[in-house]
């Protein structure tokens, strides 16, 4: 085992991101042992990310859901890798310099000895690690590594905090009930009061009068309890808010919590009671006692079927991302499954810093070797742009040769019957024009036109395409040709322009 860890290793290469072609060639035992290692780093994150993926839309996704877990966590998975190994592949130091990422330029009137100081202070830049580019992939890195410790550390951790998180949703569920819960009671109020006006207590039987204040008693004791329990609620609903910020201990917050929710279970016990004993209608005849005992009853019903779906709600809701909140803000042992994973993400990175450390023999190290081995491939490809180039230039100027060539054929002919030493001297001078883009030998047009091998080298080097590189070390163009100006007075320019010679 410990020999293989030295060894090449083709799939672990291939997870590293770095070429697989330059490790292998290099086949250095402690470049193959960083890059081994890298490898594994990442196909560990790669299961991890696949594992908390799985998990996390698990709880996240109710019922059917659930089978959609299995194929997100996949493609997270291999997302994180992928996004991974890229910003891994972005620790490498930049091998082929472009000027754009010469930070500082110089300016015109610094000397050269000053520019080249910039020059290299800032390409020494590009080898140093804590650069703002670096800290900034950094905590991208970090960030993806807490996002995925998170379903970990619920597994890990959920027993500890389940009771803070039994408190919390006791208290996020009195809100939700208490807050639903102030406008039934002032209707029920308002219902009350409208009763009491539209009710005529003189014109009632005494069956109805006896009924009604039965009702009367009944109803109000009960929208007595409910606005007791309002304000007493809202109270205790204050001190909390203003607890928390005055930053009272948990202790005292969370028995006011434990007291607001056995009110609201009292106020879920108070509407069942009272649905349960008026299931049966009036027996009376007077319309309004009817539609008031219709009516309350229906808003008692309201209140107690929104309360008990939201009891229901919030209990079988599993507050998935609070429970990662409350894990991390109380349980020491999460932040240090944090760190593990951040090290975990972090340690290929530092692999991959060390690899720069690494010398071989007439190699210099891997970097210098890769550098060499792109410059090559940059070199290579550029030389055959610039042949394909050429070609596809000199091509057209043939094929412009031969139109010009054609167009002019029946008139050179006519004036080769009264004037054929013009014609001669228009062919010589179509030919001089477009050689070496010609389709005549030379010999032939040396036989005819009287060139010398002399002119046809002159044409030649006139004529030939070459493409223009306005750097000394294309394609790289870090070094710009210098232009050369002659600057001379305005009398100079006239009298060059006047000179009789």
């Amino acid at each position: 085992m410990g020999r293989s860890i030295f060894k090449q290793n083709r799939l672990l290469h291939l997870f590293s991101g770095e070429d697989r072609g330059i490790i292998n060639e290099l086949d250095n035992r402690k470049i193959n042992r960083n890059f081994n290692f890298i490898g594994l780093f990442v196909i560990v994150i790669c299961i991890i990310c696949f594992v908390s993926a799985v998990l996390f839309m698990l709880n996240v996704f109710q019922g059917v859901g659930k089978i959609a877990s299995l194929p997100i966590g996949i493609f997270w998975g291999f997302t994180v890798t992928t996004i991974y190994v890229l910003l891994l592949y972005t620790i490498t130091p930049p091998l082929l310099i472009d000027k754009n990422m010469l930070i500082k330029k110089a300016k015109k009137t610094r000397k050269p000895h000053i520019e080249k100081a910039i020059n290299s202070k800032n390409l020494q830049n590009f080898n140093n690690w804590l650069t703002v580019s670096m800290l900034t992939r950094l905590i991208f890195i970090i960030v993806f590594a807490v996002i995925v410790a998170q379903p970990i550390n619920v597994i890990l951790f959920t027993k500890p905090i389940n009771d803070k998180l039994e408190l919390y949703k006791s208290y996020y569920k009195s809100e939700i009930i208490l807050n639903a819960d102030v406008h039934r009671i002032e209707q029920e109020v308002v219902l009350y009061e409208e009763f009491l006006k539209d009710i005529h207590f003189n014109s009632l039987s005494k069956a109805d009068s006896i009924i009604v204040s039965d009702k009367l008693s009944t109803i109000g004791d009960k929208i007595s309890f409910d606005s007791n329990f309002l304000s007493q609620s809202q109270k205790i609903q204050a001190e909390i808010s203003l607890a928390s910020k005055n930053k009272i201990p948990q202790q005292k917050i969370d028995e006011k919590i434990v007291n607001l929710n056995n009110k609201i279970d009292e106020e879920v016990q108070s509407d069942n009671d009272y649905l349960n004993q008026n299931l049966d209608s009036l027996k009376s005849e007077n319309i309004v006692l009817k539609k008031f005992d219709v009516d309350f009853k229906e808003l008692i019903n309201k209140k107690e079927f929104n309360n008990s779906y939201t009891i229901a709600l919030v209990d079988n809701n599993n507050f998935y991302m609070r429970r990662i909140v409350i894990i991390n803000t109380h349980v020491l042992g999460a932040w240090i499954v944090n760190l593990f994973f951040m090290s975990l993400f972090i340690i290929p990175i530092s692999l991959k810093f060390n690899i720069r450390k690494i010398r071989i023999k007439d190699k210099g190290g891997f970097y210098p070797f890769k550098k060499k081995y792109e410059e090559e491939i940059v070199q290579s490809n550029y030389s055959s742009f610039k042949a394909k180039f050429e070609k596809n230039l000199g091509e057209r100027l043939h094929l412009s040769y031969i139109k010009t060539k054609e167009r002019l054929q029946p008139h050179l002919a006519v004036l080769e019957m009264y004037k054929p030493l013009v014609a001669k001297e228009i062919k010589a001078d179509l030919l001089a024009r477009y050689y070496p883009y010609v389709d005549d030998k030379d010999a032939i047009i040396k036989e005819e036109f009287n060139f010398s091998n002399e002119d046809l080298l002159t044409l030649q080097e006139r004529n030939k395409i070459v493409f223009y590189e306005k750097y000394l070390d294309p394609p790289f163009n870090l070094k710009k040709r210098e232009d050369f100006k002659i600057k001379i007075s305005g009398q100079q320019l006239i009298d060059e322009v006047w000179s009789d010679e």
